[in-house]
C-alpha cells in the first residue's frame, strides 16, 4: 500500500510539473502535435519594412539575432522557413508590429482576427504597402486524392494597382493556354503539372486576352519536383521600383 501511495504522489506530481511548464512555454514551431491549426506567414507588403507579427498578444515570429530587437520578418521572406507553426484552433488576432528599433512605441500597423480550425492548414500575408500595410488569410486546402507524381501550383495576385480585370498567368511551356486569372487578393485553384526534371520554365503575366507579357518571371526547375503544392505570390507594385519593384516568390506548402 505505502509504495501504490508513493506512486500517486511521484505521478501527480509529474503531471503538475508538465502542466506548468505548458503554461510558460513559447509557441511550438514544430507539426507533431496532434491538435491545432498549421500556419505560415509571409511577407510581401511593399516598402522595405520588417515586420513582427504575434497571435492573441503572444509574439509569434521571431528569428534567432545577436542584434537586439531585430528579430522580424523581412520582406520576401517566410515563417517559419520549413514546415509549419502549430497554433491553437479558435479565434486568433493577428496583430503586425514594426520591429522596435524602428517603432520605440509599439504602434500596430496591421489587425487580423480570424478562425483557425484543427488541423487545417493556412497561409498568412502581409501585402499591400507601408506605412498602411493589411493581413490576408489563405487556406491551404489540402487533397488526399492528389496524384504524388505529379506537382501542383497555385498564384496569389497581390500585385498592387494590377488591373481590376486582374492578370492571364501564363508559363511558357504552353504560352496559349493561361493557367488561371486572377484580380488582386484572389488566389487560383491548384493546377496539375508533369514533373519536368531540370528543364526551366517562365511565367508570364497577360492583361486578360492578350498574347504580350506584362511581365516575366523566370521560374526554375527545381519547382517542378513530384508530389509537391507550391504556392506563388505576385508582390510589389505595378511601376514600382526598389524595394516595390514588381516580383513574385514561392512558398512551398507541401
Amino acid at each position: 500500500m505505502k509504495y501504490n501511495i508513493r506512486n500517486l504522489i511521484f505521478t501527480c506530481l509529474a503531471v503538475i510539473a508538465i502542466s506548468s511548464c505548458g503554461d510558460v512555454a513559447n509557441l511550438d514551431n514544430t507539426i507533431g502535435q496532434a491538435q491545432g491549426a498549421r500556419v505560415k506567414f509571409f511577407h510581401a507588403a511593399s516598402g522595405g519594412s520588417p515586420l513582427t507579427v504575434t497571435t492573441n498578444g503572444q509574439k509569434w515570429t521571431s528569428v534567432l539575432s545577436t542584434a537586439k530587437y531585430t528579430d522580424s520578418i523581412n520582406y520576401g521572406s517566410t515563417y517559419p522557413a520549413t514546415d509549419y507553426t502549430v497554433l491553437p484552433a479558435g479565434s486568433t488576432k493577428f496583430t503586425a508590429k514594426l520591429p522596435l528599433s524602428l517603432n520605440a512605441k509599439d504602434t500596430v500597423v496591421s489587425e487580423l482576427t480570424t478562425n483557425l480550425e484543427d488541423n487545417k492548414y493556412y497561409l498568412l500575408l502581409a501585402a499591400d504597402t507601408f506605412p498602411t500595410p493589411k493581413l490576408y488569410m489563405v487556406p491551404d486546402i489540402r487533397d488526399d486524392k492528389r496524384n504524388s507524381n505529379k506537382t501542383y501550383f497555385r498564384f496569389s495576385n497581390f500585385l498592387v494597382k494590377a488591373p481590376t480585370t486582374g492578370y492571364d498567368v501564363v508559363l511558357a511551356r504552353q504560352p496559349s493556354q493561361p493557367i488561371a486569372n486572377i484580380k488582386y487578393g484572389d488566389t487560383s485553384p491548384y493546377v496539375e503539372f508533369e514533373p519536368t526534371g531540370t528543364t526551366v520554365d517562365t511565367v508570364f503575366l497577360r492583361t486578360p486576352g492578350s498574347t504580350v507579357n506584362t511581365y516575366t518571371f523566370a521560374l526554375g526547375s527545381s519547382r517542378f519536383a513530384a508530389n509537391r503544392s507550391v504556392i506563388f505570390i505576385l508582390r510589389g507594385v505595378v511601376g514600382g521600383t526598389g524595394t516595390k519593384v514588381p516580383g513574385f516568390s514561392f512558398v512551398i506548402t507541401n
